[in-house]
């Protein structure tokens, strides 16, 4: 069993972001704080949202936010015709 695990160590986890250790540590916090706050949320939801929150500017997510609204009604309206 010990063999196999040295076998798995050298597995490294991906960095598509390039965070720096200090990113990747509040990283970490945020999910573990999530995971307490919404124990129901699936973990990668977690780590999207951070991701998301990280790599948008806030204009970026309010526009984005507005037409995920937007398109939202629209389908709300074509169900109710």
């Amino acid at each position: 069993m010990e063999d196999l695990k040295k076998q798995f160590d050298h597995h490294v986890p991906s960095n598509p972001f390039n965070y720096t250790e200090d990113q990747l540590e509040d990283r970490e916090d945020f999910i573990k704080k999530n995971k307490i706050s919404h124990p129901k949320l699936p973990e990668v939801w977690s780590q999207w949202l951070y991701d998301w929150i990280s790599n948008k500017t806030e204009e970026e997510r309010i526009e984005m936010i507005a037409q995920h609204k937007k398109s939202t009604s629209k389908e709300n309206k074509n169900e109710s015709a």
